[in-house]
């Protein structure tokens, strides 16, 4: 059984023992994003849907399934409320989840849906300060030493490339890295700088350590100050929730 066959074979388990349907499933992370190292994990992540009796109960209940597997496989799945409530605060995990390349379980109405719904709940505000945010993280918490991991460079700078894609798009950022490229591509240094990256990461494994490469630094502390000087153009939105309330109940039905 090959790796997509077992993570498939997950999920109609849980959707048995925990009594739920699974409404999509897909990669995330790495695989996703295009610049698995050798060793990745596999990032699955999903949206299921319960009983409709479950949601009619006075307490709330748990709303999200975490499992972390020996086969190099993590699950995390929302429920479909909470998904929902989520995407109505324009939430960038999703936006990413329904454009990933690889989809294990999909039920094509439901993402249909709120694929279509898409550009009407996504804010770039929220959007922006989320990648910033984990541009910042990642940099000051782990590319500040002389020897730093491989991996972290991307996880900088595709974050830092979706900002950037936000500010001049004005809208969400796709989760290929590669096509997130082509908002950068005219600069050469930068292209010929990251396809050297992607290459020596292509055949090294998740804790490979290299010394700092200091033209990412710079250009990391320079896009972030342009894209901190932007954040004042997005205003809030507030989208009305009823069409999400509407996809809601008919996924209930």
């Amino acid at each position: 059984m090959d790796m997509r066959e077992q993570i498939v074979s997950e999920l109609d388990r849980l959707e048995q023992e925990q009594e739920i349907t699974v409404l999509y499933a897909c990669e995330s992370g790495s695989r996703a994003w295009g610049f698995p190292s050798p060793d990745s994990d596999f990032d699955v992540r999903f949206i299921y849907v319960q009983s409709p009796k479950r949601y009619l109960s006075i307490y709330d209940r748990k709303d999200a399934i975490d499992l972390f597997l020996a086969q190099k496989m993590d699950l995390i799945g929302w429920d479909v409320r909470k998904s929902l409530r989520l995407f109505h605060k324009s939430n960038a995990s999703l936006f990413e989840w329904m454009q990933s390349p690889i989809v294990y379980k999909e039920h094509s109405v439901f993402i249909k849906r709120l694929r279509e719904l898409a550009s009407e709940y996504f804010s770039p505000r929220t959007s922006l300060h989320h990648y910033l945010g984990i541009t910042k993280h990642t940099y000051l918490g782990h590319l500040q030493g002389e020897q730093v991991k491989l991996k972290k460079y991307f996880y900088a700078i595709r974050p830092l490339l979706c900002a950037i894609w936000v500010i001049e798009k004005r809208t969400y950022p796709p989760i290929e890295f590669q096509k997130l490229l082509t908002i950068v591509d005219r600069d050469r240094e930068f292209m010929e700088n990251i396809e050297g990256l992607l290459k020596r990461k292509e055949i090294s494994n998740e804790t490979e350590e290299i010394r700092q490469i200091p033209y990412f630094h710079e250009f990391i502390e320079k896009e972030i100050i342009k894209c901190e000087e932007h954040e004042a153009e997005f205003p809030k939105i507030k989208p009305d929730v009823e069409k999400l309330n509407d996809l809601f109940r008919e996924v209930l039905g």
